[in-house]
């Protein structure tokens, strides 16, 4: 992995892979928007690109700038695309930088 890399995928391990699998678990049983930011944040981690967390947090200005670098729409492990993430968090305002399939 290049430390330029824009589509580095997020691999955590040890006690925080477990905090992430845990949380993917109460995300499942509650569902993804019913569930706390910081569950919603671990359970999205394995698999997120820079992309995905920045749009995950709402980030317009890392937004932009990823795409510019060449920051493609790759899903994390639970399949969330960055136009998921988003929009499940309420940063509608980034939609329009993110859609995959424009209007």
């Amino acid at each position: 992995m290049s430390l330029q890399d824009v589509n580095a995928r997020s691999a955590p391990s040890g006690m925080f892979l477990w905090q992430c699998r845990l949380a993917r678990a109460r995300v499942a049983m509650v569902g993804f928007p019913a569930s706390t930011m910081m569950s919603r944040l671990r359970a999205s981690m394995p698999g997120i690109t820079p992309l995905g967390y920045v749009a995950l947090v709402g980030c317009e200005e890392l937004t932009k700038l990823f795409l510019e670098h060449g920051a493609e729409s790759v899903p994390n492990e639970r399949g969330d695309l960055p136009e998921d993430l988003a929009r499940h968090n309420h940063h509608c305002h980034l939609l329009p930088l993110l859609d995959t399939f424009p209007t």
